[in-house]
């Protein structure tokens, strides 16, 4: 497919729906699929406007977007969203996109009203129905104490919001989903839950079983665990992309004799001592090893989502015994989470150590707090 210049300048910007579906087959469009070129490639490849003035570039370069392969050869993505709010090309989608065996490809796009801007959210394929379950969503369109649900009509390819009730996860996203086995019900396991505007977004550990039948919640277990946050006292953020970068520059010579080549003015020990940061390699190749038995778990990235804890900022893992222990560096502190029973005193060792090793790296004093 040959896109010209005028095509992609009138074709770049990204559109809601008006009508549920509507047929959106800009042949910009499908290249960019063809293509997986993400927005700021695309707009550099044209020549294109600064998107900081014309707005952000449609894209098939997502997170949390979901993909589905059906029984007759079709792949069907739903919406997700493109880099993060920081990003002049940053937008949340609420499109479906269709590519057929024959390499067809088909766009959908439908009203927010029926179908808002959808990231992480978990798909079911029921039939020729697709359930969509949860959603991260702009901050200002999250609606705390419920759950999105939404359901695709793999015939016509309309969408709608379906209403549910009793007791659900919250405004859950990058949860995990299963049908079950008698096909009536969707199990919803983890994934994080947003509370309220100002909260965080700690994880679920309980799991929500919604029914196909009458669109009703129900909790049916809750997993023992407990959540401990480690941050500085002077609420200074940690360092520890930076001692991430030190340790892969002391590894490999070449990346950092690269970055004083291309003049881009990155160099982590030297950023490391400018925060105060002490870098000791010992120190931190063993900042996840506590002094107790444990056996190290190496995360399988491809088998998660793509985004979140499980993810993104997840540091390291470990079982000590019957649990799951797991490390997230959230920049501004690390928390650690214990999924599974874990005696007083090994919980005590594990966060302890992991406290004292984080201070004298960073020559600050460290405060550990139990999240309720």
């Amino acid at each position: 497919m040959t896109i010209s210049r005028d095509q992609f300048l009138e074709q770049r910007s990204p559109r809601r729906g008006t009508a549920n579906p509507e047929r959106m087959d800009m042949p910009v469009w499908a290249w960019l699929v063809e293509e997986d070129l993400d927005a700021y490639n695309a707009n550099r490849k044209f020549d294109g406007p600064d998107a900081c003035e014309a707005g952000p570039g449609w894209c098939f370069d997502r997170f949390g977007m979901s993909r589905t392969e059906l029984p007759d050869g079709r792949v069907v993505y739903v919406a997700g969203e493109h880099e993060d709010s920081y990003d002049p090309d940053f937008y949340i989608y609420n499109d479906v996109i269709v590519r057929h065996p024959d390499g067809r490809i088909e766009i959908f796009g439908y009203p927010e009203a029926i179908f808002p801007p959808t990231d992480f959210h978990a798909a079911t394929l029921i039939g020729e129905r697709l359930v969509l379950i949860g959603s991260l969503g702009y901050p200002e369109q999250r609606r705390f104490g419920t759950t999105q649900v939404a359901v695709l009509d793999l015939v016509d390819m309309s969408i709608a919001l379906q209403e549910t009730h009793g007791e659900g996860p919250g405004w859950i996203h990058d949860a995990e989903a299963r049908l079950t086995d008698d096909g009536r019900a969707i199990v919803i396991s983890r994934g994080l839950v947003q509370h309220d505007a100002e909260g965080g977004l700690p994880e679920s550990f309980a799991d929500y079983e919604l029914s196909l039948e009458t669109w009703t919640w129900r909790r049916i277990a809750e997993r023992p665990h407990q959540q401990w946050e480690i941050s500085r006292q002077d609420h200074e953020n940690f360092s520890l992309f930076l001692l991430d970068c030190a340790a892969l520059e002391e590894e490999h010579p070449e990346i950092r004799e690269a970055h004083k080549a291309a003049d881009t003015g990155f160099d982590a020990h030297e950023d490391l001592a400018e925060a105060g940061v002490r870098w000791d390699p010992a120190l931190y190749a063993n900042l996840f090893v506590p002094p107790i038995e444990h056996t190290k778990v190496e995360p399988d990235f491809d088998d998660e989502p793509a985004f979140g804890r499980k993810t993104r900022h997840a540091t390291a893992r470990l079982n000590v015994g019957d649990a799951a222990v797991r490390y997230h560096d959230e920049m501004d502190s690390v928390v650690v989470v214990i999924e599974g029973e874990l005696d007083p005193d090994t919980t005590r060792t594990l966060v302890d150590d992991l406290c004292d090793k984080l201070a004298r790296l960073h020559g600050a004093k460290c405060l550990a707090t139990r999240i309720p």
